[in-house]
């Protein structure tokens, strides 16, 4: 089995990822289902960063080529299953947290999903969500759209604003906690110049499996060694400069049920 994730290297994820952790590091991490997993990123992350934690983690995603991508890099130690929350009939108070990263976006309705989350977490279960926002300064641009042309792939909607999700959030019965904002200017013209060198190598982006088929090109060592480490520091900059003034394209809500 391969050690490192090759998500560990995407600007997509990188930014982002550091602030769930912060999220989920204030309180216990018991039970945590990863709706819309893809290739269970999140994992890789849980594992690195709560190594000591004795938790169930358990991934699904309606993508069965995604799950199968997953299994195969994971083998038997992860939990991964092809299906939504209902399918799967995951129980009534089943799991202590909720990662829905990316993916209400992409639900034709997005107030019954969040109810269907909060049925199924534990009182006091924390949910942590991220998705496109609508008010940030590149959102319906060629840097935040290019890529989901493909139908599997397409928004329901470019995204969120903060106000209108609190509002969904509240009425599936939560209680936003925190809210916070990643990719703003330079990072967002990173990730669309990983996009195009993706699409030197594949056609089509149907699912993260069509990623991680890559990990071991050629074009892939060059991102790993010499332009996520230049670019990662330029985003991070950026981060510390605008990221108190600025909202980026990536928002990311702390919610409890």
């Amino acid at each position: 089995m391969r050690k490192i994730h090759p998500f560990t290297y995407s600007f997509t994820t990188c930014f982002k990822e550091r602030q769930i952790v912060n999220l989920l590091a204030d309180g216990p991490q018991s039970s945590i289902l990863d709706v819309g997993c893809g290739t269970a990123y999140m994992y890789s992350v849980l594992s690195r960063t709560f190594p000591k934690n004795n938790y169930r983690y358990l991934g699904i995603d309606i993508e069965s080529d995604a799950i199968e991508k997953a299994k195969e890099f994971y083998g038997k130690q992860v939990d991964l299953r092809c299906g939504d929350v209902q399918s799967l009939k995951i129980a009534n108070q089943e799991f202590q947290d909720v990662l829905y990263l990316d993916v209400i976006e992409h639900v034709p309705d997005a107030l019954i999903s969040l109810k269907e989350l909060h049925r199924i977490m534990k009182p006091g279960g924390r949910l942590i969500l991220s998705t496109p926002n609508i008010e940030a300064p590149l959102t319906n641009t060629f840097f935040c759209t290019y890529l989901h042309d493909d139908v599997h792939m397409a928004n329901q909607l470019h995204g969120y604003s903060a106000s209108v999700l609190s509002g969904l959030l509240k009425g599936a019965g939560f209680v936003v906690r925190d809210i916070r904002y990643t990719n703003i200017f330079l990072t967002e013209l990173l990730i669309t110049m990983t996009k195009l060198g993706y699409r030197l190598k594949r056609s089509r982006y149907s699912s993260q499996g069509d990623v991680l088929a890559l990990d071991r090109s050629m074009l892939f060592a060059l991102h790993k060694f010499f332009f996520f480490p230049l670019g990662y520091l330029i985003g991070r900059i950026e981060e510390l400069l605008l990221g108190q003034v600025l909202r980026g394209h990536c928002m990311i809500i702390s919610a409890v049920k």
